[in-house]
């Protein structure tokens, strides 16, 4: 037992890379099917402070029945990002429940370059047919001068995701901060799924 969970978590820390908190959930607990492939694009609009848009590009594929994989490239004025995650749907029916694990790394303008680690959870439902609502918990650390002086930011994400033909996905999503570095934002996109 203490070798497995050891395992674990070092395939946590390994596994992926969120674009951090703000790069948006956008998403419901339903991971990708098996050997399908989602492409999704969106602007993230930063509300507080200096209010700064941004776009994301993201690329997933299901591995398996209940689990993906996803890479994240995310452009601010000033900021990039690179990511990518692993998530698990862990609970199906009338409300489903996902978590999702990463790793990410940004670089700011002038070379600073911030690793970091990100957890989400989420859990959703359907309302409609085509239509889901979600929440998330969105949790990111970042490691700007190493594990001494890291960051956390904890995001409440409530969001919409319509589906609008057999491959295509609207989803619109608020995301709210909860603590002083959580910036909150706006973010919508369209997702295309390859089957």
């Amino acid at each position: 037992m203490r070798r497995a969970s050891g395992i674990l978590l070092i395939w946590l820390l390994v596994t992926g890379v969120s674009a951090m908190a703000q790069d948006g959930v956008l998403g419901s607990a339903e991971t990708i099917n098996p050997g399908n492939f989602k492409i999704l694009a969106h602007p993230v609009w930063l509300l507080e402070g200096d209010s700064d848009l941004g776009m994301v590009l993201r690329g997933g594929y299901g591995v398996w029945r209940g689990m993906d994989v996803e890479l994240k490239l995310a452009f601010f004025d000033g900021m990039t990002f690179l990511g990518a995650d692993a998530e698990f749907w862990l609970l199906r029916g009338p409300l489903d429940l996902s978590v999702s694990t990463g790793l990410h790394w940004a670089r700011a303008s002038g070379g600073i370059d911030r690793p970091g680690i990100d957890l989400v959870g989420t859990v959703s439902g359907e309302i409609r047919p085509n239509l889901e609502i979600y929440g998330a918990l969105d949790w990111a650390l970042d490691f700007p001068e190493g594990p001494v002086g890291s960051r956390g930011r904890l995001l409440l994400v409530p969001g919409i995701e319509y589906r609008l033909s057999k491959n295509i996905d609207l989803l619109l999503e608020l995301g709210l901060g909860l603590d002083s570095d959580a910036r909150d934002y706006i973010s919508g996109g369209v997702a295309y799924y390859i089957r």
